[in-house]
Parts: structure tokens; sequence; C-alpha cells
């Protein structure tokens, strides 16, 4: 089975075809797994796990997998074991990224944000390049906030003598 391209790791990584087909199915699946051991450090809620199926679902992750990864037990391998044959390729900055957004569905603990911390530094990444990345998914959930919250207002208007813009 070989990666085919996805417009979700274009835009949210900047992949093209090229480098997408370059990440192994082998690091594809330590990523995944290496995802639900992160987020689970306070215990993997029903919502990181909805979250993860449907990235993976997104992202074009056969069904198969998709039910595989979430029977996965987090307890069952060592983040270092996961982490350690990630460390010097390429998947580093964008593996904390969606750990990050996937532990923080349900609220950020202080248990994910040490097991962030411990994975960053088992990847070889700074601690301030962590909290970057931590405040860009706290910025990005923010927007998505404003953006749903002025749908919200746009919708309510409609219908009540909302001017047209035409």
């Amino acid at each position: 089975m070989t990666a085919r391209y996805n417009f979700l790791g274009y835009l949210n990584y900047g992949f093209d075809d090229r480098r997408q087909q370059q990440i192994s199915l082998e690091d594809r699946d330590r990523y995944a797994r290496a995802l639900l051991t992160i987020a689970a450090a306070d215990g993997l809620s029903e919502t990181e796990r909805a979250y993860f199926a449907n990235l993976s679902r997104a992202m074009d992750m056969p069904e198969e997998l998709v039910a595989r990864y979430l029977a996965y037990d987090p307890r069952s391998a060592s983040l270092d074991e996961l982490l350690a044959p990630l460390r010097d390729r390429h998947p580093v900055p964008y593996l904390l990224y969606d750990a990050v957004k996937l532990a923080s569905v349900d609220g950020y603990s202080e248990s994910e944000r040490t097991r962030m911390a411990d994975a960053a530094r088992a990847l070889g990444a700074e601690l301030e390049q962590l909290r970057a990345l931590e405040g860009l998914v706290a910025a990005e959930n923010g927007v998505r906030q404003a953006r749903l919250a002025l749908f919200a207002a746009m919708e309510a208007t409609e219908g009540r003598g909302a001017k047209n813009l035409d």
C-alpha cells in the first residue's frame, strides 16, 4: 500500500505529492500510535478518539487502519520507542503539532503538556518550539471559534431585515 496525494496534507503541512510519497508506512504507523499515546496521557477521551478517526479519514487512511488504531491500547508501547526512529526524520514538527491538536480537543491537561514536553525532548525539539506550536494551536482554535460565532451571528440576522449587499 502506498500513500496517495492528500489535499489536507498539502493544506496543513505544505506536502506536495512527492513529499507525501516519501513517508514510509512504518513511519506513518509510528506517527499514528505516537499521537494516540501522547493524547492518552490523561486517558483517551471519546472526543479525542473521534477527532483522530475523522482526521485519519480526511487523510485517506483506509477504514481498516482507522479501526485498528481506535482499538489500539496506548499503554501497549513506550513513547520513547515509538519516537526514537522518527527523531532524525521529517515528521518531528508535524507530529508535535498534530499531537497538540489531538490532545487539546477536549482541553489540554497538565499531564498532556508534560507528555508533550517528553515527546519534544525525545524528538530533539526545543521546549520553545513546542510552546510556539501550542500557541499556534490555541490561536487556530480561537480563530475557529470566532469564525463559528460570526457564522452564527450572520445566520441569526438572515430573514430579519438584513440588508442585501448587492
